[in-house]
């Protein structure tokens, strides 16, 4: 906030209010703005780390257990792949995909062969 206050001081000679008089709508633009900047910068940081990972060979990983898959993979009716153990693992704590929370059951789990 501090951040968008100063950007916005800097930028009022430029702009028809005086730094004590601005509108609360002119100090929401610079704050949306820069969430929007700050946004954008995760979003490459993950690319990057997306693109850095598929040249390490880690393309495939269950997103339950943070590694390469283990076999039999397992997926229900939202289509998300894990590793058997760790669908199983997850079911016994609750009763949802971990990825998108579609409600599940283990007789809902249907082995996935690549």
């Amino acid at each position: 906030r501090i951040r968008a206050f100063l950007l916005l001081l800097s930028s009022s000679s430029s702009s028809s209010c005086a730094p004590r008089t601005c509108k609360n709508s002119e100090i929401e633009k610079v704050t949306e703005e820069e969430s929007a900047a700050t946004t954008m910068e995760a979003l490459k940081a993950r690319i990057r780390e997306l693109e850095k990972q598929i040249l390490r060979g880690d393309r495939y990983k269950c997103l339950i257990c943070m590694d390469s898959y283990t076999m039999p993979l397992t997926s229900i009716q939202c289509w998300h792949v894990h590793c058997e153990e760790c669908w199983l693992r997850t079911l016994g704590n609750k009763k949802l995909c971990p990825q998108c929370n579609t409600i599940t059951s283990p007789g809902d789990l249907r082995r996935v062969y690549l």
